[in-house]
């Protein structure tokens, strides 16, 4: 996993409108982006060796796959388990907001359903891990 030379967004996502809505409100914010529509597009593209090591995912918890794989392989690997990790979900049965953040996510936001709600919250957290923390810097694990 290379080091990331500016910012960069993973955002795994399977819903084509909701995928165009976030890609939609990143585009105010100086990054680069890169989506993946399963979960093992996902965890592909993780695993690459010349892949940019993101500045965090959203990640879909119903994403077709699981979002559990990509969590937990992004905690698995040394170079990535620092790696901020926010779920995005249809979902708020306790039952899944349990299970992600017994893997470790940064966060469980529920999707709004309406549309500048939606936006809202993916403005919110990009501000807030692009513009506000203090991010881990890249392990050099070669």
């Amino acid at each position: 996993m290379s080091n990331e030379t500016s910012k960069f967004v993973l955002v795994v996502e399977d819903d084509q409108i909701d995928a165009e809505y976030i890609l939609k409100t990143l585009e105010k914010f100086d990054i680069s982006v890169e989506v993946a529509a399963r979960s093992y597009e996902a965890i592909s593209y993780l695993q690459r060796k010349d892949a940019v090591r993101p500045s965090f995912v959203l990640l879909d918890w119903k994403i077709s796959g699981g979002g559990a794989s990509v969590l937990r392989v992004v905690r698995e690997d040394p170079s990535l388990k620092t790696t901020p990790v926010v779920i995005l979900s249809r979902s708020t049965a306790h039952v899944d907001v349990r299970a992600a953040y017994s893997g470790h996510a940064n966060a469980f936001v529920a999707k709004a359903g309406e549309l500048r709600e939606f936006q809202d919250q993916v403005t919110a957290i990009c501000n807030f891990f692009l513009n506000t923390v203090q991010l881990p810097p890249a392990l050099d694990t070669d």
